[in-house]
């Protein structure tokens, strides 16, 4: 087993990686450029997806040809199940500043109270569509803002005795989910979805621009370990001003990383944010190429950074914080497996 860590000198290999970012040259066969723009609004109807008369985003994501562009205007958007990608596909959001969260927010496979009505005393209960992954309750009476990166309370699952969860816990039985926190007063968010963005072999080229996935269980960006030989190292990922917030496995489904890649491809991002994730920050297996600047993780529930078999990251100005040390979790920063490498330059 070899595995090795660089710090400091990352600054002119990250040069050529982020070049390509800027230019959009990504040898590819295809161009967003020759690509239809299609419009989506929180509001959205029909299916002219025009900048005057926006869809919907799922809509759009149905309709949507090979390295077409999709525009979000501000705002929440909430979809029932995840988004899976079997084309090359851009996402832009109306807000892409590096210093500020964007403004275009993607809550996957999720309901809120406004739609489930509470009852009880104590235990809470409620009937619900399916089988329950995670509930998060806001810090605060007030709801979570559109667009804004909260940092609500996510509540333990009790397997146990799921019909009389304690302070802090949820359960479920059948279509019945029982809290025990009163639910009166504050947004309680039920996650019933798995996976943020999953992307197929198909989508040789993705874009994220100024887009937050929020509130998964499972990984927000997922690139499964399917695909050929003659694929390998053909896809890209591109990421700018891109927040991923909220992956879980309390139900123990597999995931629960902020970015999860397991095929040889290339990544670039400048502006990443990723908070509150059950295991990885960012995790690589295989032979892929990372190159990353403005970078910031906190709260992982394992390592921040973890590359294996052979995978390699390049880093430049970024901060690594609060790894959380859980049961069999290493707790740590960076952790390199099985032949991975990492090039790490100006963290904390």
């Amino acid at each position: 087993m070899t595995h090795k860590i660089i710090i400091g000198v990352a600054a002119s290999l990250l040069v050529g990686g982020l070049a390509l970012f800027q230019s959009g040259s990504l040898d590819s066969a295809g161009s967003f450029e020759d690509g239809a723009k299609i419009y989506v609004s929180t509001s959205g109807s029909g299916t002219t997806c025009s900048s005057t008369t926006p869809c919907t985003l799922a809509t759009a994501l149905s309709r949507s040809a090979e390295y077409d562009t999709i525009i979000l205007r501000g705002g929440t958007y909430e979809l029932a199940t995840g988004i899976t990608l079997t084309k090359s596909k851009k996402l832009v959001g109306s807000g892409n500043s590096n210093s500020a969260p964007p403004d275009a927010r993607i809550l996957l496979g999720t309901a809120t109270n406004s739609g489930v009505t509470f009852s009880g005393s104590g235990p809470y209960t409620a009937t619900v569509s399916g089988t329950v992954r995670a509930v998060y309750f806001d810090s605060a009476t007030a709801a979570i803002a559109s667009g804004s990166f909260g940092k609500p309370l996510k509540k333990a699952i009790n397997e146990s005795t799921p019909t009389t969860p304690g302070a802090g816990e949820w359960g479920q039985s059948g279509s019945t989910i029982y809290l025990g926190d009163n639910p009166s007063g504050h947004t309680v968010r039920i996650v019933t979805g798995q996976t943020g963005l999953t992307v197929s072999r198909g989508a040789k080229d993705v874009e994220l621009v100024g887009v937050e996935l929020a509130f998964v269980d499972g990984s927000g960006i997922w690139y499964p370990a399917v695909q050929t030989s003659a694929q390998r190292d053909s896809q890209t990922l591109k990421l700018s001003n891109v927040w991923i917030f909220g992956c879980y496995d309390d139900t123990g489904t597999g995931g629960g990383n902020g970015i999860d890649i397991q095929v040889p491809m290339k990544v670039y991002a400048d502006g990443l944010d990723i908070q509150v994730v059950d295991n990885d920050g960012i995790t690589l297996k295989g032979m892929v190429n990372m190159y990353a600047a403005n970078v910031y993780i906190d709260r992982s529930g394992d390592d921040n950074f973890s590359p294996h078999y052979g995978a390699h990251g390049t880093f430049e100005n970024f901060e690594f914080r609060n790894p959380r040390t859980v049961a069999g979790a290493d707790g740590c920063c960076v952790t390199v497996f099985q032949g991975a490498s990492a090039t790490l330059n100006r963290g904390h």
